[in-house]
């Protein structure tokens, strides 16, 4: 049974249960709250690590055995979480972020301004868009999670002669939905490596 530990929005917490399902996983969900994982990064509020810890304690304690943060921003204190978990959980938690660098190579990356610009998660393996246009991916990334779209045209010129795009935050594929973009999506690769 796989766990999931939350931190998607709504639009993208439906899309990503739509795609572990077409894998025929059955998914579960849990109504924990977590705190902000964007505040910590930033300095500026508490480590979601402890938060994060009891969420999988507790999924295992309700039978999950594998577990999945299905934020990719989240996975910025990744290492820090395995630390803090008991030894027998170490292989069990899914690195969304490595996933996706073992089926692409030097992609652009639209994320949230947090992973991009204040974690070496992805800095060093993908292109960025420049302060610029990460502030509009930023932009758009917030609008999304309020189901508003208002982006697209900038967001498609942002494109314009990258061969690769990585759908770098799960609010993502509904902001390149309407664009005719072809993009990486990294919970599809991550719903296909648990299947």
């Amino acid at each position: 049974m796989i766990g999931i530990v939350g931190g998607m929005g709504i639009v993208a917490g439906r899309e990503f249960d739509a795609e572990l399902r077409s894998f025929g996983i059955n998914t579960a969900r849990s109504d924990n709250e977590h705190p902000c994982r964007v505040s910590y990064l930033l300095g500026t509020g508490p480590s979601p690590v402890s938060s994060i810890t009891d969420a999988i304690l507790n999924l295992h304690e309700n039978g999950a055995t594998k577990f999945v943060l299905a934020c990719n921003t989240a996975h910025a204190v990744y290492d820090e979480l395995i630390d803090n978990l008991p030894e027998g959980f170490r292989d069990d938690v899914y690195h969304l972020i490595n996933i996706v660098f073992e089926n692409v190579h030097k992609p652009l990356w639209l994320g949230t301004t947090t992973l991009c610009h204040n974690t070496n998660l992805v800095r060093h393996r993908s292109k960025l868009p420049n302060d610029k246009d990460q502030e509009t991916v930023q932009h758009a990334i917030w609008m999304a999670k309020s189901c508003q779209f208002p982006y697209s045209s900038e967001i498609r010129h942002l494109c314009t002669d990258h061969d690769t795009i990585v759908a770098g935050c799960t609010e993502m594929p509904a902001i390149l939905h309407n664009t005719g973009i072809k993009y990486v999506d990294p919970v599809h690769l991550l719903a296909n490596s648990i299947k």
